[in-house]
């Protein structure tokens, strides 16, 4: 299992059972990655700021999920690695 010392601490929390990873930013679950199905799902909880933006990246790339997600024009949005992008839309989930 990856090392989490690359998510954030400040007011995060991160829970592995089994192969699926949470991470919790104040009161919501803003990525989960099951890493037996290959999927992720992110959440803003409405809270569309830099660090919950920030909390799902660091989540993605410490266990190898091939995406980003990125702001444009006050717009979120989520690329894979390739550069092909979709909106940001709550709740969504991902494979990769």
């Amino acid at each position: 299992m990856p090392s989490m010392d690359h998510i954030g601490t400040c007011a995060t929390s991160v829970k592995v059972v089994d192969r699926m990873v949470t991470v919790t930013y104040h009161s919501t679950d803003v990525c989960i990655v099951d890493l037996d199905k290959d999927q992720v799902y992110l959440n803003s909880g409405g809270w569309y700021t830099t660090t919950t933006k920030v909390r799902m990246n660091q989540t993605m790339n410490v266990y190898g999920v091939p995406y980003q997600v990125y702001q444009k024009d006050y717009e979120w949005f989520v690329a894979d690695q390739d550069g092909n992008s979709v909106p940001f839309q709550d709740h969504m989930v991902l494979e990769y």
